[in-house]
C-alpha cells in the first residue's frame, strides 16, 4: 500500500512552529516584513536584511511578503469593524481596564496611481490617509487645576513665533487643497445634552451607572484643602489605526479597536483633534460626550490665537495675544469671543472686494474658527483629570507614516497603499501586535493545509 506524498509540514506542526504558507519561521518572516515597513523602499529593506542578518531575499519577494501581511492585517481589522457594527462580541486584548485613555486623529498624505494599468505611473494624485492614535495614560486626578498658568513655551514671544512658523510651513508643505465639495468650516460643536445621532452604537458602551463610575465634575470643588499638583501624565501604551478608506469606515475601525483595548470602559477619556471636520464627526458619532471629553489641540489653538492677535493689533499683537492665551488656557471661550468682537468692531467691516490678507477678513476668519470650537476648550478639566491637551503623539506618528509612504518617488495603488499602512501602524505601536497575529495566521494556514490534505486523500 503506497502513501501519497505530501509537501510541507504536518498541520499540527505548522501551528506549533507558527508556519505560514511560505514555510518561513515567524522570526524570519517578521524581520522581512519589519524591514519592508520601516525602510524607505523595498530595495533598501533587502540591503539592510543582507547586511544586518545575512538574509538574501529579492526586493520583489520582500514587497510581496510585506504587502501580503499588511493585507491580512487589514482583513482582520475590517472583520473586527464589521463585528462591532453588528454588535457582536469583540474579545478583549488586555487583562485590565485602563484608568485614563486618549484618542486623537489626524491626516497624512501619500501619492497614488491608477491600478491595473500598463507599467508606469498613470493618473497620479495625492490622497489623504486617516490615522488614529490610542493611548493609555498614567496620571493622577487633582481636585484643582494643577497648572493654572500657561507654561513658558506659550508665553515667550520668540518661541510662539517659531512654533507658528513651523505650523505654517507644515500647512504649506501639505498636499493640494481638498476638492471643492469638501467642507471648509469645522464641524459644529456637539451638544452635551442632545441625544446621540441615529446609528450610534451607544448600546455598546455600558452606562456610567452600570459601571458605578463617579460623574466627572464640571468644575473643581469650591472648598477643600489644596492638593499638590500631580506629576505630568505619561503614555505607557500606544496603538494606531490607519486607512485610506472613508471616514465612516474609519470610525468603525477606531471604535472597534478601542473596545478591544478596553478604552470604552475607562474612567477618564479624552478625544483630541485639530479643526478638521472629520475628526469631530468621528468624535460625535463614536466617542460622544459626556463620557468622552472633546478637546481642541492646544498647539493648533495657539496658531489661531496669534493670527487673531496680529489681525486685531497689527502693531502691538503680543499684549492682546497674552490676553487671549490666558482666557484659552483657563477655558474661557466666551471671553475670547467678546475680545474678538470688540476688535472686529474697531476694525470695521471688510470691503466686499477685500483680499484674503485684509485684517478685518482675517480676524473674522479666526473668530469663526474659535467660535466653532468653543465647546472643545475645557483645558482646566483635562488638566484636573490628568489627560493630555495636545495631539503631539498622533502628529509624531504622522511623521512616522510619511517617512515610508510619502515621497516624490512612491506612487501607491489604493490596495497596496492600504496594505503598507497596516504594517506601518503595527510598527508605530509601543506594544507587540505581531505575536498574536502570527499565531492566528499559523492556525489559519494549518486549517487550509489540513483541508487540502483531506481533499487529496
Amino acid at each position: 500500500m503506497l502513501a501519497r506524498a505530501v509537501a510541507g509540514a504536518f498541520p499540527p506542526s505548522r501551528v506549533f512552529f507558527e508556519l505560514g504558507p511560505e514555510n518561513y519561521s515567524p522570526r524570519l518572516l517578521r524581520k522581512i516584513v519589519f524591514a519592508g515597513g520601516q525602510f524607505a523602499s523595498f530595495a533598501l529593506a533587502v540591503a539592510g536584511l543582507r547586511e544586518l542578518g545575512d538574509h538574501a531575499v529579492s526586493a520583489r519577494h520582500a514587497e510581496t511578503l510585506t504587502l501580503r501581511i499588511g493585507r491580512q492585517r487589514a482583513a482582520e481589522r475590517d472583520d473586527q469593524a464589521r463585528r462591532w457594527e453588528a454588535h457582536e462580541t469583540i474579545p478583549p486584548a488586555v487583562a485590565d481596564v485602563p484608568e485614563a485613555v486618549a484618542v486623537s486623529g489626524d491626516d497624512g498624505k501619500m501619492q497614488t496611481r491608477a491600478a491595473g494599468e500598463a507599467p508606469g505611473v498613470h493618473a497620479p494624485a495625492w490622497r489623504s490617509h486617516r490615522v488614529a492614535c490610542l493611548q493609555r495614560v498614567d496620571s493622577k486626578v487633582s481636585a484643582r487645576d494643577p497648572q493654572p498658568q500657561p507654561p513658558p513655551a506659550f508665553t515667550t514671544r520668540a518661541t510662539v513665533e517659531k512654533l507658528v512658523r513651523e505650523l505654517a510651513h507644515s500647512h504649506a508643505a501639505a498636499a493640494p487643497a481638498p476638492a471643492a465639495d469638501a467642507p471648509s468650516a469645522p464641524a459644529p460643536a456637539p451638544s452635551r445634552t442632545a441625544p446621540l445621532p441615529l446609528g450610534t452604537p451607544a448600546q455598546r458602551r455600558p452606562s456610567a451607572a452600570a459601571r458605578q463610575k463617579p460623574h466627572r465634575p464640571a468644575r473643581p470643588p469650591a472648598t477643600g484643602a489644596a492638593i499638590s499638583p500631580p506629576p505630568g501624565f505619561q503614555v505607557y501604551a500606544r496603538t494606531c489605526v490607519a486607512t485610506l478608506t472613508g471616514s465612516d469606515r474609519f470610525g468603525a475601525m477606531v471604535a472597534a479597536h478601542a473596545q478591544e483595548r478596553g478604552f470604552l470602559l475607562a474612567r477618564r477619556c479624552v478625544f483630541l483633534g485639530d479643526g478638521a471636520p472629520g475628526n469631530w464627526t468621528l468624535q460625535q458619532l463614536y466617542f460622544p460626550a459626556p463620557e468622552w471629553l472633546p478637546l481642541l489641540d492646544f498647539i493648533h489653538l495657539i496658531e489661531h490665537l496669534w493670527a487673531a492677535a496680529r489681525a486685531a493689533r497689527p502693531k502691538t499683537p503680543w499684549p492682546f495675544y497674552r490676553e487671549l492665551l490666558g482666557d484659552a488656557w483657563n477655558g474661557r471661550p466666551q471671553a475670547i469671543r467678546r475680545r474678538l468682537r470688540h476688535a472686529a468692531r474697531a476694525l470695521g467691516p471688510p470691503a466686499r472686494d477685500a483680499s484674503d490678507s485684509d485684517l478685518g477678513r482675517l480676524l473674522r476668519s479666526q473668530s469663526a474658527y474659535l467660535e466653532a470650537n468653543q465647546e472643545r476648550m475645557d483645558y482646566p478639566q483635562a488638566r484636573r483629570l490628568g489627560l493630555p491637551c495636545t495631539t503631539s503623539h498622533v502628529e509624531s506618528r504622522i511623521g512616522v507614516f510619511n517617512s515610508r509612504v510619502k515621497s516624490s518617488r512612491h506612487f501607491w495603488c489604493a490596495p497596496t497603499g492600504e496594505d503598507i499602512l497596516q504594517v506601518r501602524a503595527a510598527g508605530a505601536a509601543t506594544i507587540d501586535q505581531w505575536r498574536g497575529f502570527y499565531q492566528r495566521r499559523a492556525q489559519r494556514s494549518a486549517g487550509r493545509a489540513y483541508a487540502c490534505a483531506r481533499a487529496a486523500a
